[in-house]
């Protein structure tokens, strides 16, 4: 049997009072091809693919590949969310979704969060641990953190751009995952 990375990253958007997280679940044998083809997706040269930036057609190109390749998407998303509560909300999701992808069959054995700062970084790390020294996750759960500059962590940019726009009204992205999205919604940060 092959293990399974998550790669995860965040949306906020003060107007709706949401945070989340998202994260695409890919095969271990499959990640690398998937890098490369989702690099593929972007035109060359362009920076990494961040949804805030991207044009329709773009953010369209990237929804489709993801439903086409990827084999899971979950989503927690914890709304409302104060001002200034981001971290709280993040701590929050964060450990629902790692419970999250510590439950499906197979499991994840591997998350890759977007790297944010050192400081933010060291602070996720000492929650995951925290979690993991009270038995909240498994032991052989990994985690590290990488930059834009991996591919696959697009794709979770993308799903996360794609909920948030689902939130403000716009389904028109998540419709196109709704086969292999698991929404899991918790209490909100006031």
């Amino acid at each position: 049997m092959t293990g399974r990375r998550a790669f995860v990253d965040e949306s906020h958007v003060a107007a709706t009072a949401h945070y989340l997280l998202a994260a695409v679940i890919v095969s271990e044998a499959s990640a690398e091809a998937l890098s490369a083809a989702t690099a593929a997706v972007r035109r060359r040269g362009r920076a990494p693919f961040h949804w805030y930036h991207e044009l329709d057609v773009s953010r369209t190109a990237m929804i489709r590949h993801i439903a086409a390749s990827s084999d899971l998407q979950v989503v927690v998303i914890s709304r409302p969310v104060a001002q200034g509560r981001h971290e709280r909300a993040r701590a929050r999701c964060m450990e629902s979704l790692l419970a999250q992808l510590q439950s499906l069959d197979p499991p994840v054995h591997h998350v890759v969060f977007e790297s944010r700062t050192q400081v933010l970084d060291k602070r996720d790390a000492a929650r995951i641990e925290g979690m993991r020294s009270s038995l909240r996750l498994l032991p052989a759960l990994r985690f590290s953190f990488e930059t834009k500059e991996q591919p696959l962590l697009w794709l979770a940019d993308a799903v996360a751009g794609a909920e948030s726009a689902h939130v403000q009204g716009d389904s028109r992205y998540v419709d196109l995952l709704e086969e292999r999205l698991i929404r899991v919604r918790i209490p909100g940060v006031l």
